[in-house]
């Protein structure tokens, strides 16, 4: 949700998505500017409980082989096969 308020009433607007007129418009400011969502799952932590680490890799499996695999694979396993991504929690 993107919030403007008119500097000229103080009336504030709420709207789902941000609105390129009232960007444009000198009396309306947003109050809320949007943030970015993230590009996909977030590696967890390496310390991160193996559940956490469970989910993560479910997200970057290949194939079904490789799904029904993980749930035997300790905690350090799952970090050196899913960790190694370069974004970390």
């Amino acid at each position: 949700m993107t919030q403007y308020k008119n500097e000229n009433t103080g009336d504030i607007v709420t709207l789902p998505a941000p609105r390129g007129r009232l960007e444009r418009l000198a009396n309306w400011t947003r109050l809320d500017p949007e943030e970015p969502t993230p590009a996909g799952p977030v590696r967890p932590a390496r310390s991160a409980k193996k559940d956490e680490w469970v989910a993560y890799a479910r997200t970057r499996v290949q194939n079904s082989d490789e799904e029904a695999a993980i749930d035997g694979l300790t905690r350090d396993e799952l970090i050196a096969r899913y960790g190694d991504d370069g974004t970390s929690a």
